[in-house]
């Protein structure tokens, strides 16, 4: 049985091993013998990948090669990036080309990853220390997972890690953070210097915890007219058991009711680390924001190879929402960062569509930079499903020119990750004092300008002022999948 469904991708590709199989070896006229599985592979490729033009006769292309290295071989450098992946042992930074196509072992059938996630509940940035003798480091909490060991300890975002079982930081260990047994964490919380720690967590082992979409969410209310809706989404999935569970789609749906039945008349959408997930969701998200009039407009549109055209298709608003879930507004915040990324650059992208909302206020740092869909190819028949580019994605103006990410107006472009911008300690997503969101206050008249509400930056010192340089990021290690175009 051959099967598709729609993918947008945006992570690394990495491949799992569900089982392991013998490759049927097939005589071909052009090539002679041949593993039946590559064949099928650049059939496939040939066929439907978007830059079709680039794939050669399959005579120029290492046939005895393994499947992973010829699939490798026909991806073209339009779609290959690099990114920082770690760190070497005398502590400069590690980076790896990846691109956007993928392919995974074919289980012939195995429910979606995205379920639940083996973790103690943080996401982190890892500095260096400039001029330190040893380098030194320091792991920044970007925020907590709901029901995780980190959050039971009593860890926030913000929080510096200093050491873990009384031991520094290093280029060598700083994954430990991630996954593991008990452990215990030495922090600094505070905003005007980092010494020596002033909090201990205990973190129990890590755990499976549920990876859900929305990290946090609620609705902010100090008497104005202003009823603020927040949320943190943090990837577009459907649900844990895959694109047939639709639990987390209501769970989206529900907490949007709840934001239309208490008044809310103002949204702040926080995409900072979303990476991407099925494009249904992304409409679903952006469905539950716009005017009540508009669900006959386009939201996006997906263009193909030459050879493929007839596919090409414009994806309209989740008319299902319409005057239920949907807040009908005409201004709406986006909070994004270095990680928002595909489908989340879909949503931002799709609402500043012509005529579509009033107002579309992106605030925080450039984007990812990902305007390409991916679409699963699957046959039981063979060992692979693949992932390839297969589309671009433009809003219904056409427009799809950000390759190199959506950028923020002036005034509201702002880099968090910056110590030496912004060094304040992070507060907790959705307070009103956390940089981005506060932002968002202010221009929306929520909170009074002059008013003194604690969000100015101060100075983090560290041994003699050295300046800090970001070398790793946990976000990244979830660049599996990017958006997934599922109807």
């Amino acid at each position: 049985m051959y099967s598709k469904k729609y993918l947008l991708f945006l992570l690394l590709p990495i491949f799992q091993s569900f089982y392991s199989c013998k490759e049927d070896i097939i005589e071909d006229p052009e090539v002679g013998y041949i593993s039946s599985d590559i064949k099928w592979i650049y059939k496939n490729m040939n066929e439907s990948y978007l830059w079709q033009d680039e794939i050669k006769e399959i005579t120029k292309y290492d046939t005895s090669s393994d499947a992973e290295d010829f699939f490798s071989q026909l991806i073209s450098k339009n779609e290959t990036k690099k990114q920082a992946v770690g760190l070497f042992s005398n502590g400069d930074t590690l980076f790896a080309e990846y691109h956007y196509s993928y392919m995974e072992e074919n289980p012939n059938y195995t429910k979606s990853s995205e379920g639940t996630i083996n973790t103690y509940g943080i996401d982190y940035l890892l500095y260096g220390v400039k001029d330190s003798n040893p380098t030194q480091y320091l792991a920044r909490v970007l925020y907590v997972y709901p029901n995780s060991p980190a959050e039971s300890a009593g860890v926030r975002r913000g929080m510096w890690i200093l050491d873990v079982n009384g031991e520094k930081l290093s280029a060598s260990n700083y994954k430990i953070l991630e996954t593991g047994g008990a452990t215990v964490w030495n922090i600094y919380y505070g905003d005007l210097k980092i010494g020596e720690p002033n909090f201990t967590a205990n973190i129990e082992a890590s755990e499976y915890i549920e990876n859900t979409p929305i990290i946090a969410h609620k609705i902010l209310d100090n008497g104005s007219s202003h009823k603020v809706g927040y949320i943190a989404y943090n990837h577009f999935s459907t649900g844990a058991g895959g694109f047939d569970d639709k639990s987390w789609d209501n769970n989206l749906k529900d907490v949007f009711t709840d934001f239309k039945y208490q008044g809310v008349n103002e949204l702040v959408i926080d995409l900072r680390y979303n990476l991407g997930g099925y494009l249904s969701c992304a409409q679903l998200l952006a469905s539950l924001v716009i005017p009540n009039d508009k669900f006959n407009e386009v939201f996006c549109r997906l263009t193909y190879n030459e050879s493929q055209k007839k596919k090409n298709t414009a994806v309209y608003f989740d008319n299902s929402v319409r005057n239920t879930s949907n807040l009908n507004l005409s201004r709406v915040y986006i909070l994004t960062g270095e990680w928002t990324a595909s489908a989340s650059e879909a949503v931002l992208n799709g609402l500043k569509g012509s005529g579509i909302m009033s107002d579309v206020i992106q605030i925080g740092y450039t984007t990812e930079g990902k305007n390409l869909a991916s679409e699963e190819i699957k046959d039981n028949n063979y060992k692979w499903i693949l992932h390839p580019i297969m589309a671009y994605v433009a809003n219904k103006d056409y427009y799809g020119n950000y390759a190199n990410g959506i950028v923020p107006e002036e005034k509201f472009f702002i880099d968090e990750t910056d110590t030496k911008v912004h060094q304040k300690a992070l507060c907790d997503l959705g307070d009103e004092n956390e940089l981005l969101l506060n932002m968002a206050l202010l221009d929306m008249g929520y909170l009074d300008s002059s008013s003194d509400n604690g969000s100015e930056t101060k100075a983090i010192s560290v041994s003699n002022n050295a300046n800090m340089f970001p070398v790793y990021n946990s976000v990244s290690k979830r660049r599996v999948k990017g958006t997934i175009i599922g109807f």
